[in-house]
């Protein structure tokens, strides 16, 4: 419907192929957000593997990179700390599903004794 108002002199069946390959790109959008997946959750693990509580790091997501704290580590689980938040709440995320990057050089941290 879009394509005859912009262009008038267009037939039906440029019209019906233009929609078609409409519908076509949009019907593979699922597919290769499912195949990135596999892809973009080692990845995140990977990135995100030196951080531990403490570290300051770039939670990156849609609206942009923030600048948070970790807090806590357990297993695919981070717990950050974002500024603007109240400060006994804490953002639990899963290193598969985000990406989380160390903003600064990891601590050197010392030995722990036995």
């Amino acid at each position: 419907m879009l394509l005859a108002v912009m262009l008038p002199g267009v037939g039906v069946g440029a019209q019906a192929g233009a929609a078609a390959v409409v519908a076509g790109l949009l019907g593979a959008v699922a597919p290769i957000r499912a195949r990135w997946r596999p892809v973009s959750g080692p990845v995140g693990l990977w990135v995100s593997r030196m951080l531990a509580p403490g570290d300051r790091a770039w939670y990156v997501r849609r609206a942009g990179p923030e600048l948070v704290i970790v807090t806590a580590r357990r297993g695919l689980r981070l717990t950050v700390a974002v500024s603007g938040r109240g400060a006994a709440e804490g953002l639990s995320v899963r290193r598969t599903r985000v990406l989380v990057i160390g903003a600064d050089e990891p601590a050197r941290r010392a030995p722990q004794s036995r």
